[in-house]
């Protein structure tokens, strides 16, 4: 069970402890019936490890105190104190024990208070106004009366009711599971055998979904004092079986790995895997994270479904998830029917393992001394066991390193409440395997908040952001380091719009000024100081500067929305979906502007020329002039509106569409987006031509001007092209966050997403 140096138990080994613990409540409680007279409590305790074996003095003394009360040979708390000091060491004197102490006094009818016992107990006393405050009835926290596992006689080739058993396929802490054929019905189902009487069955019947497993129906005996509770039966095995699998050899590398242990469940009942499963090929082609991104998606899809439906699962663990012969996951064992204050303090829970998987505020409403009660649980609190069990499956271990602790189960409960309080540590980040996405790695993280309130609202969303980080371009798209280019769009993004519209822009302008200067006001005899002087110091500065203010003002929706994201505001999902709507449009919008000022630069400055120069040009002077603004203008404006979208798709929009509610018409958006994109690259092949027509009609001689052109035309659009299609592939990569389940095929890209939601 536990190295005998070892003051702690693991977590993990729980359940062979309560089976322990459980015996030796049971042989002492026979001990007293059969002899009468108080047995030896120190010949029923292990020696190591400490945590045991203080759970177990603990257990034993509630048995013994209610047997002496019965036989009129009350024993003071103080004197098991005096016997056992480790019991009050270090005034951590278990609340569990003094609460069965205080109630079975009362009910021998000694006149004592609450009051007696805080006063006598005052380092418990937080814990004991809660616990003795409760308004619900005596309800006894000893193990020998609570829900433990009995034996019951039935095995494998027997005949129980109306089910012939086959063989068992799993067994806990309160219930066996066999597979077993319902006469009647003539199906094959799974049996729970237990001694509980819950409302599970008429919960969980309401409950059809595909990652849920399907209860049918249960039946009582009454003799037997049984529920038989039959199920559909899922062969492939449990998450259980997958993690002990790992555990004795390498941790898996790939999905295949995952189908490997299915595999293996299915051969050991007599089955073969399925041979023409399309999730089972996907399956095979996925790395470990994404079959893990994969497989939580599922589960969330399911947690979602149930919570929509007023029930929470409570009990979400490797243990309860099974695993269809293709690999999809099934969620079982929802834990209906939530104990009270002091039954949801027994440690039954504790010793099935659950404990190490719930989230803080699960833990709260569990323990007596803290405040939380079990109807304050939601959903998120489902969120955070299946973000704990997921990270198991990553890491090959829980982000926390639960260990029972020596002072007993009430207090190690604190501890860990203690300890998910402070979120996940360093040391367990560094746990994750090197090649786990970035984007998978931070959702987890999310889902993992100590604060419910910074966690997903819901399973659904949660569910969604697993389904992405399956997407390795998504996950790019979504991820950003300290040091990536995308996070000085974050922080500055007009100037980092700026710098995309201006570089193009000034680019085209030295070109166009050059060929302007020699081949319009040379030829029209105008002179050159007032050319560079009006050019350089008045239309440009202004034109420019007027550009910037329009920009700005049309570009502040987005930029309300990208700020509000930047600093933590709370952004709401119409101000993320209006910035989004308005980001999308900025590569136009800047075309808009750009090639406005050029036309507007072409009409200005001949009518400038002749008015303050006193220059008379000629109309070819004036179509000339407009003509080279004009084409120059549609290439520096058509690469600006690559520039400036591919800023926008590549790092602005993916956080407002990650924050603004999932919407189709957002999706629709991305696709007009996409469509536009081709139409502004079109312009990139007339441009050049044009200006090629407008140098051959005004017989131009300037041979670098054919030659600076063409060379420009071929690289904006080159350039362009390759942005063009980054812009189509990031386009087609963020359409599945605001529509999952869309048609993608107007991108030209094929959506592995898609593929995996038809599975």
């Amino acid at each position: 069970m536990s190295d005998a140096s070892s003051h702690h138990l693991d977590m993990d080994q729980a359940e062979e402890a309560w089976d322990y613990l459980s015996e030796q409540v049971e042989t002492f409680a026979k001990a007293w019936d059969t002899q009468g007279t108080p047995p030896d409590l120190c010949s029923h305790l292990p020696k190591q490890p400490l945590a045991l074996r203080k759970m177990t003095l603990i257990e034993l003394i509630k048995v013994d105190l209610e047997y002496r009360q019965a036989h009129n040979c009350y024993r003071d708390l103080q004197a098991y104190f005096d016997e056992f000091p480790e019991l009050s060491s270090g005034g951590d004197i278990p609340c569990d024990l003094i609460y069965e102490d205080y109630h079975l006094r009362r009910k021998a009818g000694e006149t004592i208070t609450k009051h007696d016992y805080l006063d006598r107990f005052p380092n418990q006393r937080t814990q004991l106004q809660r616990l003795l405050g409760l308004d619900s009835p005596y309800q006894t926290t000893q193990l020998s009366k609570g829900k433990k596992r009995e034996k019951h006689a039935a095995k494998a080739g027997d005949q129980l009711d109306d089910f012939d058993l086959y063989h068992e396929v799993g067994s806990g802490a309160f219930a066996t599971v066999f597979l077993a054929r319902q006469r009647s019905m003539q199906r094959l189902v799974a049996l729970k055998i237990s001694t509980d009487e819950s409302d599970e069955p008429q919960a969980l019947a309401q409950l059809d979904h595909a990652n849920i497993v399907r209860v049918y129906d249960q039946r009582y005996l009454s003799e037997e004092k049984l529920r038989l509770l039959y199920m559909q039966f899922v062969p492939g095995g449990t998450l259980h079986d997958v993690l002990e699998r790992s555990r004795k050899g390498e941790h898996p590398h790939s999905g295949d790995e995952l189908l490997a242990a299915i595999d293996n469940s299915l051969r050991q009942r007599g089955d073969d895997p399925p041979g023409d499963s399309q999730t089972r090929k996907q399956l095979q082609e996925m790395t470990w994270s994404q079959a893990v991104a994969w497989l939580g998606s599922q589960l969330a899809e399911a947690l979602s479904y149930a919570h929509s439906r007023g029930v929470l699962h409570r009990d979400i663990k490797p243990a309860n998830v099974l695993l269809a012969a293709d690999g999809r996951p099934k969620l079982a064992d929802f834990n209906i029917s939530y104990a009270s204050e002091v039954e949801g303090a027994m440690p039954e829970t504790f010793f099935g393992g659950s404990v190490a998987y719930m989230s803080p505020e699960q833990l709260e409403a569990y323990h007596p001394g803290l405040p939380r009660t079990p109807d304050d649980l939601d959903g998120r609190s489902d969120v955070y066991s299946l973000a704990v069990m997921l990270w198991e499956l990553l890491a090959g271990r829980r982000p926390f390193e639960d260990r029972v602790l020596p002072e007993g189960w009430p207090a190690t409960i604190e501890r860990m409440h203690a300890e998910r309080q402070h979120g996940v540590s360093e040391k367990a980040h560094a746990q994750l395997p090197t090649g786990c996405p970035a984007m998978l790695k931070k959702v987890l993280l999310k889902a993992l908040a100590p604060d419910e309130n910074e966690r997903y609202a819901d399973a659904g969303q949660f569910a969604r952001d697993l389904a992405l980080c399956r997407e390795s371009h998504l996950s790019h798209l979504l991820h950003r380091g300290q040091n990536d280019w995308r996070s000085f769009v974050g922080r500055a993004p007009f100037s980092a719009f700026l710098l995309a519209v201006i570089i193009p822009n000034v680019c085209a302008s030295v070109m166009n000024i050059a060929y302007n200067f020699q081949a319009i006001f040379e030829a029209e005899n105008v002179d050159s100081g007032f050319f560079w002087n009006v050019e350089l110091s008045v239309v440009n500065p202004v034109l420019y500067l007027s550009g910037i203010l329009i920009g700005y003002l049309l570009a502040r929706p987005a930029l309300r929305g990208m700020r509000a994201l930047r600093l933590r505001h709370s952004a709401t999902g119409n101000l993320t979906t209006q910035a989004a709507h308005r980001t999308m449009w900025l590569g136009d919008l800047f075309w808009g502007i750009g090639m406005s000022l050029w036309v507007l630069s072409g009409v200005i400055f001949p009518a400038w020329t002749q008015w303050q120069a006193g220059h008379s040009v000629s109309a070819s002077f004036y179509g000339h002039f407009i003509a080279s603004q004009v084409v120059t203008g549609m290439i520096a404006s058509a690469v600006a509106f690559f520039t400036v979208t591919f800023v926008c798709v590549r790092a602005a929009l993916p956080r407002l569409l990650a924050e603004a509610p999932p919407s189709p018409e957002l999706s629709r958006q991305l696709v007009k987006l996409s469509k536009r994109a081709w139409v502004y690259l079109s312009t990139l092949v007339v441009a050049p031509f044009a200006a090629v027509f407008i140098l051959s009609m005004n017989q131009s001689d300037i041979r670098w001007a054919f030659t600076l052109i063409a060379l420009v035309g071929v690289a904006s659009f080159l350039a362009s092209a390759l942005l063009a299609r980054l812009i189509q592939q990031d386009l087609s990569a963020l359409a599945r966050i605001v529509d999952p389940a869309g048609d993608y095929s107007s991108f030209g890209v094929e959506s592995s997403l898609t593929g995996s939601r038809r599975m």
